[in-house]
Parts: C-alpha cells; structure tokens; sequence
C-alpha cells in the first residue's frame, strides 16, 4: 500500500502546461488516484 501512496506522489510531482497553464494532480489527489487504481 505503501507504494502505491509513494507512486501516488510521484504522479502528482508532475506538471503538464497547456496554453501556460500549469496543470497538476497535488499530493493529495494523485495519492487517491494511485490507491483507487492499485486497489
């Protein structure tokens, strides 16, 4: 479960800018996105 939280993170470290908006998940939410899929 651990890694899942630590993958979960590491997903929401990236930043994807479109038209200069920066868009990301945050810590939170990727963690979430990460455990909804591993779980």
């Amino acid at each position: 479960m651990s890694i899942d939280i630590f993958l979960g993170i590491l997903l929401g470290a990236i930043v994807i800018t479109i038209h200069k908006i920066p868009l990301t998940l945050g810590g939170g939410g990727s963690a979430l996105f990460a455990g909804l899929y591993f779980g």
